[in-house]
């Protein structure tokens, strides 16, 4: 057997058992059946695990010269990132995970439908079939 086929599968059980402590979390932190604090408080949680890193690399001496269109592209795909980890856990306190998780494995098909669309990437016959 091909050592790529028990990582595939690897990868999506970790990626189902992300989305189970994720809606464990989200179960955890609930106050009211109508109220969206929980899924902000997990994403505040969430967002502030970024501050003790930066500060280690600070502390650390991490000097950081970059030109000004890298860290402008950066901040982008953090925004779009955060955006898209917000939006998750608010689909994840609404309705149930069976729901949720093919949508969001879907999103490598996406990212390669997308990459070939905006970017002109070229798709071999083996990317498509396993998409």
């Amino acid at each position: 057997m091909p050592l790529w086929i028990p990582i595939a599968f690897l990868a999506v059980f970790l990626w189902v058992l992300g989305n189970l402590i994720d809606k464990y979390l989200i179960e955890k932190f609930r106050h009211d059946d109508d109220d969206d604090t929980d899924a902000n408080t997990l994403f505040l949680f969430s967002a502030l695990f970024a501050v003790p890193t930066a500060l280690f690399a600070l502390c650390m001496g991490a000097s950081v010269s970059i030109a000004s269109l890298p860290i402008f592209i950066a901040l982008c795909a953090g925004v779009l990132n955060g955006i898209y980890l917000l939006l998750y856990l608010y689909a994840l306190a609404k309705t149930e995970l069976s729901r949720i998780a093919p949508v969001f494995q879907s999103i490598p098909i996406f990212t390669a439908i997308f990459g070939w669309v905006f970017l002109h990437e070229i798709l071999t016959q083996t990317q498509m079939i396993a998409g």
